[in-house]
């Protein structure tokens, strides 16, 4: 007797049903086990973050539970301000898992048993086609197995942890094939109850795949359109009109079903922010696969590393391809016909391999929306199906070994997709998902609204936040800001997932309120029961409303634009009309009403689990979330578990010790106070380990900045151990972060987990800082910006070489309707940069529109300063604030003697040209090497020594033409303020030296010799440098033409105004300017031109513009050179009334006098046009 009689003598006691589809539901239950079996949910980080699911299935229950469909705001994401993720996010399995937990079921089990119900329903999908394709039930059996174990489909959920409705695609990838496979052998429109619901099904088919995930969706959208030709090609010729009008309606029934989601996401996609979406890595050229488009290896390996990317065919699952397509080109040799299946089967896989590989790029440059998808590996999953089918076709009809190979087939299948799969537990608690852990992940990852570059910030966001106030009191609606006039007893009345309602009392004639959600299209406002316009504030994105004096009640809601309304009537009235139709079949057709029944009752069913298992599962002690009264072991780090987890075993330390638990005195204190950490340790070795705990911002591990604010270092102990942090007083308000750190000789040991991989910096629970500091003198202060920013005090010292320690202290005397950057700069005596920084305020993490009116501000900066920039006294700091989207300034400031103390010094420096004893040229470079006559030559010399310098040395730079003769040359310092000789062996020292070329100098080509000298001009050695410098000479005007309007207008005998043109429509003016040099100019001037009111000196628009523009200005004129400049002036914004224009000519430091005939009038240095300007 065989092994396999057994099994058949059980089998054929079972029912039919339940014999032919169990071993489909056991097979495909098995790629599922892991995250079944497994604590909290499985942790994903490099390929995708699985907390994502997390927050998306939070903000879409609590949508659900406010009575909210469908759901396309995330009320809580993007720091607690809104973000419209789910307009743009096909989201099906959200609302799968969403149902789950609204009936029961925690977010964990929710998350799981929505996982695992997608390895179910692709796998019986798969099966169906199949079976309708022709295989026998255990071909069918091996080709669903296949499909299931396709390394990218578990990659969906082991690695890419966030990608559930890419891995969901799945599931509607065969399902629709199969669909549309039914519809194609429809023999007959009529009768309409068989043909409706096989018409409906296809529908609903490619409807789910839209509403699951839209890329998915776009892609498979070609491959059914091929399927769909391939079905008409094979069908008789009489039945081919009949067939595509049944695949056309059925996409379009889907389209039509779906509409409620794809027509606004394509619409209102100029509303957000997509510039980033398919930028660096999300660019679909770095991710063709060629020769590595499979991991050769028989065990797939799910890590990210170089050498097993997992986004990658498995070497199993390609060989099983390669063999059903050579089984396929056997049986065509043999019979010369091709199964239809067959032959789809492999221009899918040829089509969707060729779309992976660079050889499909021009297809990527050229379709539109393509480079949308970013990874071509995405086609794995198309690629996929096509995997099963041909897998199918290897298991042979002939009884004696299709088991056996059958056998061999399906255990080589699940040993090289689940043989290395070890995922990782996000080991957290039901009671541990709540909206402060879910708004700390965001604010710790700095991941906005579950998107890795806030693809859908709306687009009026400029800069991007990083917090808000929300933040700070998650769950609790912010009152808006008060940007204009006097709001007083602001009280939050209600509020919901898209609307909330607030009283207040407006003391002034009119106030303008700043709500603190983000604006998008649909929002909505009412004042007093009465509609009332609101404004999209440009740069903050908030709601902003104007309010008259008075008590008012505002009401804020999120309502549909008309592209949504019109969208989702579309999409009811398909539903009803599906409805109605199908209850009006299922009346006269008693199978259609089992079949209706039956889906009911599979639904129930799996709720009933969901909810059996529920109440099974061990009840757990409830943790006060974020108690400091009894010792946790929750850490969270960045590299590889952001979201705050517990550690049974405690993090270990290798060769040192491990950390345990700890227990924070408070989570929440006030400037000044003391911080107490009461940490926990075992395993503790005699090594010299320093634990070292800080109090630090995300702007550490998110920039690379490690400001500390507080620090506590001793030496590790076992067993407990207290840290006890200082809070300064001169601190801001915001939310703070726990580093904990182990060092052994100065070393940072990086810990590891139960697994023995490595983590990143250990943090703790985070830790709310109250401070409010009222400026004491708020008549004092250094600089002010604007009407109502002050800088209070400066302070600029070098602690370490390379930066600066810059520390700037601001107050505000009203809310401030902006989120500002700050632009450093540091500039040497010559006005070269050496230092730059851009950023908002506090690296972000106390943005301009937090601060308090009348509160001091504390930001502080670690300015990099250019590598090999010498000490000196001299440097001056300039300090910008400006609005992020247009660069306009609001003020600036420039702090001279800012003094460089350290110079960069290396171990080692490379092999280079030795110009003196112990003194080498590291590099060199020009800022620019095409140059015209009368331009500035600056040039880069980097200076190394290889020891200490016996004297001072200076260089000389010559330039000097084909014969060697010089043109140009200059003797300089190599440091100005540094000696030579006190350089220490290893420093690294940066000179500038500019070259003015003469004005007349010919063109041509001209190479540039560095020499060092000694202090008696001895040279001591010489280099040419390696880049040559090309001189053209610009062609220059004498001869002026004809004025429209003359003016002999002189300024400061340096230039002449000779005349102008002068053109006005209601949209701009257009000013052409005639100057002539009347001298040579050693400085690049600037002109600017005013559009004011004679009477009121308001200026209403104005241009300021280099003379000459960037390619020629003054500094290159020669004499009586004339040289035409046109100046435009937008009149967009000026309102009606006459104008009067004015010119004026400064440099840097003050406007020059003018001189001008009586025609003209004279006033305040500038030269006032006659023409008066009529703005109508």
């Amino acid at each position: 007797m065989s092994m396999t009689a057994p099994v058949r003598k059980v089998g054929a006691r079972l029912s039919p049903l339940a014999r032919e589809w169990g071993p489909v539901l056991f097979l495909s239950l098995l790629p599922a086990m892991p995250l079944l079996l497994g604590s909290g949910i499985v942790n994903t980080r490099a390929g995708g973050d699985s907390p994502f699911l997390l927050i998306r299935l939070q903000q879409l229950a609590v949508n659900l539970r406010n009575g909210i469909f469908p759901v396309r705001w995330m009320p809580q994401a993007a720091y607690g301000l809104g973000y419209p993720f789910f307009n743009f996010y096909a989201s099906l399995p959200y609302y799968i898992a969403a149902l789950l937990k609204l009936a029961g079921l925690g977010y964990l089990l929710s998350i799981k048993f929505t996982q695992a119900l997608g390895f179910v329903l692709a796998g019986l999908a798969m099966y169906s086609l199949l079976k309708q394709l022709g295989r026998s039930k255990l071909a069918s059996l091996i080709g669903s197995l296949t499909y299931g174990c396709a390394p990218f489909h578990l990659v969906n959920v082991y690695v890419r942890g966030d990608s559930l409705s890419e891995f969901y695609a799945f599931v509607f990838y065969p399902f629709i094939l199969c669909s549309f496979l039914s519809l194609s052998r429809l023999r007959s429109l009529r009768p309409l109850r068989s043909t409706f619901p096989t018409l409906a099904v296809a529908a609903l088919s490619y409807a789910g795949l839209m509403l699951t995930h839209n890329l998915s969706a776009f892609i498979f959208t070609p491959f059914l359109l091929l399927y769909i030709l391939l079905l008409l090609h094979k069908g008789e010729p009489g039945t081919r009109l009949r067939a595509l009008f049944l695949a056309a309606a059925a996409m379009a029934g889907g389209l039509l079903l779906s509409a409620w989601f794809w027509v606004p996401a394509l619409l209102e996609r100029y509303s957000v922010s997509l510039e980033d979406m398919t930028t660096g890595y999300f660019n679909y050229a770095q991710h063709f696969r060629s020769t590595n488009l499979v991991q050769l290896r028989w065990l797939f390996d799910y890590g990210i590393t170089a050498e097993a990317n997992p986004f990658r065919m498995g070497l199993v699952q390609a060989l099983l391809v390669v063999a059903g397509v050579v089984c396929i080109a056997v049986r065509w040799l043999r019979t010369r016909r091709v199964d239809f299946g067959d032959a789809y089967a492999v221009l899918l896989l040829a089509l969707s391999t060729w779309m992976i590989t660079p050889w499909s790029s021009r297809v990527w440059e050229k379709l539109p929306l393509l480079p949308m998808v970013q990874f071509p590996w995405r086609f794995l999953s198309v690629q996929a199906v096509a995997a099963g089918i041909l897998a199918s076709g290897l298991v042979p009809r002939r009884q004696p070994i299709r088991w056996t190979l059958a056998l061999i087939l399906g255990a080589a299948t699940l040993a090289s997709a689940m043989g290395n799969l070890r995922p990782e537990p996000l080991l957290i608690r039901e009671e541990e998902v709540t909206p402060k852990r879910l708004t700390q992940y965001e604010y710790f990852t700095a991941n906005i609204g579950t998107t890795i570059r806030a693809d859908w910030l709306p687009s009026s966001v400029d800069p991007r936040p990083f917090i808000s106030e929300a933040t700070l009191s998650p769950g609790i609606r912010p009152a808006p800001l008060v940007l204009h006039g006097q709001a007083d007893a602001i009280a939050l009345l209600n509020s919901s997932a898209t609307s909330e309602t607030w009283r207040t009392s407006v003391a002034t004639t009119d106030a303008l309120l700043a709500f603190q959600i983000y604006y998008f299209p649909g929002w909505r406002a009412s004042v007093d029961g009465r509609e009332a316009p609101i404004q999209q504030l440009p740069g903050l994105g908030y709601i902003g409303l104007s309010l008259p004096e008075g008590t008012h009640q505002i009401h804020l809601w999120l309502g549909r634009t008309r592209n949504r309304l019109v969208a989702e009537l579309a999409s009811a009235a398909a539903v009803v009309a599906l409805l109605a139709l199908w209850i009006w079949i299922a009346r006269h057709d008693p199978s259609t009403l089992r079949k209706l029944l039956a889906g009911s009752l599979v639904c129930v069913s799996w709720l009933g689990l969901a909810l059996l298992s529920n109440s099974a599962k061990p009840s757990t002690r409830p943790l006060p979330a974020d108690s400091a009264e009894a010792p946790v072991d929750l850490t969270m780090d960045f590299d590889r578990v952001p979201y705050l987890h517990h550690n049974p075993d405690g993090v270990a330390f290798p060769g040192v010790g491990r950390f345990i638990s700890y227990a924070e005195s408070s989570t929440s204190v006030r400037a000044g106070e003391l911080l107490t950490v009461t940490t926990r340790w075992s395993n503790v070795t005699n090594q010299p380990a320093i634990v070292a705990l800080d109090l630090v911002t995300p702007a550490w591990h998110l920039f690379d900045v490690p400001v500390k604010i507080a620090e506590s270092s001793s030496p590790l102990l076992a067993g407990t151990m207290e840290h006890v942090l200082v809070v300064p007083t001169n601190i801001n308000r915001g939310l703070y972060l726990l580093r904990l750190e182990l060092r052994l000789n100065g070393t940072a040991i990086r810990p590891v987990d139960s697994r023995g991989e490595t983590l990143g910096t250990t943090y703790l629970i985070p830790v709310y800082i109250d401070a409010l500091h009222l400026d004491p003198d708020k008549g004092h202060f250094a600089a002010g910006f604007g009407d109502n920013i002050h800088l209070v005090d400066v302070e600029a010292i070098q602690r370490v070489a390379g930066q600066l320690d810059v520390r700037l202290t601001w107050s505000t005397r009203s809310s401030i309707p902006h989120n500002y950057k700050v632009a450093l700069r540091l500039r040497d005596s010559t006005a070269h940069e050496v230092a730059r920084l851009d950023v908002q305020p506090g690296y972000g993490f106390y943005p301009t529109s937090m601060w308090r009116p009348g509160e001091l501000v504390w930001d502080h900066y670690l300015l990099p300063v250019d590598d090999g920039t010498p000490p000196a006294g001299n440097y001056t700091l300039d300090v910008t604030l400006y609005e992020s989207a247009s660069l306009t300034p609001v003020g600036a400031a420039s702090f001279p003697n800012v003094a460089l103390t350290m110079p960069t010094v290396r171990d080692s420096l490379p092999a280079a040209p030795l110009l003196a004893p112990g003194l080498v040229l590291l590099e060199s470079h020009l800022e620019a090497s095409a140059l015209r006559s009368g331009e500035k030559l600056s040039t880069w010399l980097k200076w190394g020594t290889l020891a200490l310098l016996p004297a001072d040395v200076h260089a000389r730079l010559s330039l000097r033409d084909q014969g060697g003769a010089v043109v140009a040359s200059r003797l300089a310092p190599l440091a100005e303020q540094f000696p030579t000789s006190q350089w220490p062996r290893g420093c690294v020292i940066q000179q500038h030296c500019a070259l003015l070329l003469d004005r007349n100098l010919p063109s041509g080509t001209y190479s540039l010799i560095v020499e060092v000298l000694d202090e008696s001009d001895t040279v001591l050695g010489s280099s040419a440098l390696s880049e040559t410098v090309q001189v053209s000479t610009p062609e220059r005007n004498f001869e002026l033409p004809p004025l429209q309007h003359p003016a002999s207008a002189d300024y400061g005998g340096q230039l002449r105004l000779a005349g102008y043109d002068l053109q006005h429509n209601r949209a701009e003016i257009t000013l052409t300017l005639y100057w002539q040099s009347l001298s040579l100019m050693n400085t690049d001037y600037k002109v600017f031109v005013h559009l004011f009111d004679l009477a009121t000196e308001r200026i209403a628009t104005q241009q300021d513009t280099l003379i000459g523009e960037v390619d020629h200005p003054t500094a290159q004129w020669v004499p009586d050179e004339v040289v035409t400049q046109t100046v435009r002036l937008s009149l967009n914004d000026v309102p009606a009334g006459r104008y009067t224009l004015a010119l004026g000519v400064y440099d840097p430091q003050r406007r020059l006098p003018v001189t001008a005939p009586s025609s003209f009038t004279i006033s305040a240095d500038r030269l006032l046009l006659p023409q008066e300007i009529d703005q109508r």
